[in-house]
């Protein structure tokens, strides 16, 4: 399997080299601690490297101030070093440090042992390269800021095409007249459910990189992407909907003639939805989507639906009508996203002109 060498692995080693560097020309013997900052404050999101900063700084001072109360009372004992170590660490876990756990416990072991003369010195130094390593760790996600658009995009395309198979397969039951194994199925939306977790948690880490969320400026409108996101979370709920009349209409008496129409028409929305996405995530050009008139399909259907309003069962019908109006969702949702698209496309023009 080929592992790619990713951006965060070589602003790692960067990183790591900037510490050392720096810690040597300010006269420090051993620059570990500065590196082991930076190898820690390089989160994945500026937001997070933001946080990672804070949290190291407080835990540090928190180690800092209990080394120097246990020094005052019991000086080079090990048992008390041992039980504020303990403190230390459920005071980060309670405030949330969990990250800083390490930074805060060392800082009290290395104050603890040296003689009171020398707290000042162990300090500073301490908090010299802490500041070093976070320096250097928040430089380089500034200056080279995760890039999660890409990697949103191909899970975005990813999940969409786990959404159109499934769609197709559900549909294409209609035709062959028998429904698909139900564990089957739910395997299959539990992977898309997974999916869609890896792409909501993708879409906040690039959220978290973006500088105007940062700095708190008026929240801007919802990437595209998120909701491309959103919209097959919805249609994956009324594909369920219309697994479930499918199943109800083969328990039925048999309609050919009907069944060929509305896959003919659930099958347009599944071409619709395809060159939806292609455009929304590749820029494609809208003079490549398909010509459909769901308008006119939606009304061929209602005609041959009709005679079935006299039915014994009025289920029979209302199966039917569930279809065309959680398809009619379907197309009306994505449409929505199309226009979006435009109208970001339009505006992105605007701005290079």
């Amino acid at each position: 399997m080929k592992t790619k060498l990713g951006m965060r692995i070589i602003k790692t080693g960067i990183g790591i080299y900037l510490s050392l560097v720096i810690s040597s020309l300010l006269g420090f013997e051993n620059g570990s601690i500065a590196a082991i900052t930076t190898v820690v404050g390089l989160q994945p999101s500026l937001q997070g490297s933001l946080n990672t900063i804070k949290n190291h700084v407080l835990a540090t001072i928190l180690g800092g101030t209990i080394a120097i109360i246990t020094s005052y009372f019991f000086p080079g004992h090990a048992l008390p070093i041992a039980i504020t170590a303990v403190v230390t660490i459920w005071v980060c876990i309670h405030l949330g440090w969990q990250d800083s756990i390490s930074l805060a416990v060392v800082t009290l072991i290395l104050i603890s042992v040296h003689p009171g003369e020398e707290y000042l010195k162990v300090i500073s130094n301490r908090g010299i390269m802490i500041l070093i390593g976070l320096s250097v760790a928040f430089s380089l996600n500034f200056t080279l800021p995760p890039q999660h658009i890409p990697r949103l995009k191909a899970k975005t395309d990813e999940l969409r095409k786990a959404f159109e198979d499934l769609y197709i397969e559900i549909i294409d039951d209609l035709i062959v007249g028998y429904l698909m194994e139900t564990e089957e199925l739910e395997t299959k939306r539990r992977n898309i459910k997974v999916l869609l977790e890896e792409s909501w948690t993708i879409h906040d880490l690039a959220v978290e990189s973006n500088i105007k969320y940062i700095a708190k400026e008026p929240k801007k409108p919802k990437h595209i992407l998120y909701k491309a996101i959103n919209t097959i979370e919805d249609n994956l709920e009324r594909s369920m909907e219309i697994h479930n009349s499918i199943k109800a209409i083969l328990s039925m008496e048999h309609h050919p003639e009907i069944n060929e129409k509305v896959h003919n028409y659930l099958h347009h929305i599944y071409i619709f939805h395809q060159e939806a996405f292609r455009y929304i995530l590749s820029d494609t050009k809208e003079d490549d989507f398909t010509e459909i008139d769901f308008h006119l399909l939606k009304q061929e259907l209602l005609v041959i639906l009709d005679p079935l309003k006299g039915s014994s069962s009025f289920f029979e019908p209302f199966n039917y009508y569930t279809i065309l109006m959680e398809g009619e969702r379907i197309i009306n949702e994505v449409k929505l996203l199309v226009e979006e698209k435009r109208r970001e496309h339009t505006q992105n023009q605007k701005g290079d002109s």
